[in-house]
């Protein structure tokens, strides 16, 4: 039985060779990212696909779950390559995925020709420690995205180490709202409130987007700032940027050297 790749095989059947591939968070593959998006995204000729790597698991055995629907991809279009987008943990898939992973003995880097990333916490969240901590029902694996075990992906003595690789550009967007209010959901109220307590405890910038600090977010060139919540990229939203546009935006910024599509503030601290 073929894993779920996206709604239709449009973007397959064209043979379009490079791909739009989206990696989820740790909370997985939301129906609208399942359906809705890649739908859309496919209508107007962006090759996008939404790969389903799991609700549970650490980063690397969500990176394996990866590559065995890539090799489908793969046994379609043996002339696939991907530009890899990674929301959330799927940043850190990405970047564990492009350092250490091959497919039949063929470094997986040799199969991406860029990354990028939003709302991933490169350089961890004190909200994965909270939730393991207080809430039973935390996704396994969660507490791999603490600031202390976030540092495996950093750390040049780790053999997890995922820096930059060259020759493959890594992008990065940051998420942020400046309320709860503005949190759209009471776990990203209940984040919010959290990181802006502990934060300001270590007197420390307290600015997030509901379950990562917006510093943590940023990797290789920062392109800018969403102000968005943390489940933007999980459900319809009505934020100035439509999820789709961004999205749209984004692959014609990798394959055509247009302008991102981002917020008005862009911090660049």
């Amino acid at each position: 039985m073929k894993l779920l790749l996206c709604l239709s095989l449009v973007c397959l059947q064209s043979k379009a060779s490079d791909y739009f591939c989206y990696l989820p968070g740790a909370g997985g593959l939301t129906e609208y990212m399942k359906n809705e998006v890649p739908k859309q995204l496919n209508s107007v000729g962006v090759p996008f696909i939404a790969f389903d790597i799991g609700k549970s698991g650490t980063v690397q055995e969500r990176a394996q779950i990866f590559l065995n629907a890539f090799e489908q991809v793969l046994e379609e279009d043996n002339s696939a390559k991907c530009h890899l987008f990674g929301f959330s943990m799927g940043g850190l898939v990405s970047r564990w995925l492009v350092n250490h992973a091959d497919i039949n003995g063929v470094p997986f880097k040799n199969f991406v020709l860029s990354q990028s990333s939003s709302s991933s916490p490169h350089y961890g969240t004190p909200l994965a420690r909270l939730l393991r901590r207080y809430w039973s029902n935390a996704a396994p694996g969660v507490e791999q995205l603490s600031e202390e075990n976030v540092r495996q992906f950093n750390d040049p003595s780790s053999g997890d180490f995922s820096p930059v690789v060259p020759g493959i550009p890594f992008y990065s967007y940051r998420t942020y709202i400046e309320s709860k209010h503005e949190a759209g959901g009471l776990l990203n109220m209940l984040g919010y409130q959290l990181i802006v307590q502990e934060h300001d405890r270590l007197g420390i910038e307290t600015l997030n987007d509901g379950i990562v600090p917006t510093k943590s977010q940023g990797f290789g060139t920062l392109l800018g700032d969403i102000h968005a919540s943390h489940g933007y990229f999980k459900r319809p939203t009505d934020y100035s940027i439509h999820l789709v546009d961004f999205f749209q935006a984004h692959w014609n910024f990798l394959t055509k050297g247009t302008k991102p599509l981002v917020s008005e503030r862009f911090a660049s601290n």
